[in-house]
């Protein structure tokens, strides 16, 4: 009797352990991420960056009140655990920074720059990069061929620079023109209701005001042009500079696969 009284005890703590167990449901933190966030994700996304040595974070809702996040860590050559537990709000709050980097992040697809690749086997590519993975890069040339490539069969990347000269120029003459004009009726207007000035004058000095506004947009412009940037891609987390200049591509999409040939 008192051995089925032990074997009782013994089921019931059991059963209340895998019932606690069971209470905690994994779930993705965001669409594309997968159930698992990696260093390279949370680097991107600016996720967990107050513990040194990031390398996967895995997540789970307890009881539809918690969130709990399960964090792998490395410190001084060893591999550790921990367990963050915070209310669900942590959840969306995190979910909201994320959107709000990926709305930024797909504006970059609509503007690309342009990149000269150098592969390790030697061959060179000028192209605009479109976007990036997690491995490969996405391109597309001026004759419209795109194509992706390994990020570890690449050597070089060299972000070409910005000239900025002719449309700054262009936009000095605008608004040199449009300061000219604006004298010119000011003063117009001014000798109409008997006041000084003259409005021919103005109209002669349009034409000195707009040269005048092309040359203070040329000196911008070459001002703020860009010179060739040399990004060197040795290890996988070397991606991470392109994130300034082409989309992080992080949901997986078969139907934008195919349209990109896969070169070495």
């Amino acid at each position: 009797m008192k051995g089925i009284k032990y074997l009782f005890l013994f089921l019931l703590l059991n059963s209340s352990n895998i019932s606690s167990q069971e209470r905690d449901s994994l779930i993705q933190l965001y669409p594309g991420l997968g159930d698992t966030v990696d260093s390279f994700n949370a680097s991107y996304f600016e996720l967990f960056q107050n513990i040194e040595g990031f390398e996967h974070a895995v997540f789970y809702i307890r009881d539809n009140k918690r969130l709990v996040s399960k964090v792998t860590y490395s410190e001084n050559g060893k591999t550790n655990d921990t367990t963050f537990i915070q209310l669900l709000s942590a959840l969306d709050n995190a979910r909201k920074k994320i959107a709000e980097i990926e709305k930024e992040n797909e504006k970059k697809y609509e503007s690309p720059r342009e990149f000269i690749i150098e592969t390790k086997n030697g061959t060179n590519y000028v192209c605009e990069i479109e976007m990036f993975s997690k491995t490969m890069i996405y391109c597309n040339t001026s004759n419209n061929s795109k194509f992706k490539i390994d990020y570890m069969d690449i050597e070089t990347l060299t972000l070409v620079g910005e000239t900025n000269t002719w449309s700054c120029m262009g936009y000095g003459a605008l608004v040199g023109l449009g300061i000219g004009l604006i004298g010119a009726i000011a003063s117009s207007q001014g000798e109409d209701s008997g006041g000084f000035g003259s409005g021919a004058q103005y109209v002669i000095g349009i034409p000195l005001v707009t040269v005048v506004g092309g040359i203070s947009g040329l000196i911008f412009g070459l001002a703020s042009s860009t010179g060739d940037e040399l990004l060197l891609m040795d290890y996988q987390e070397d991606l991470q500079q392109l994130k300034d200049y082409a989309k992080y591509y992080f949901k997986y999409d078969e139907s934008l696969e195919e349209q990109y040939f896969e070169i070495q």
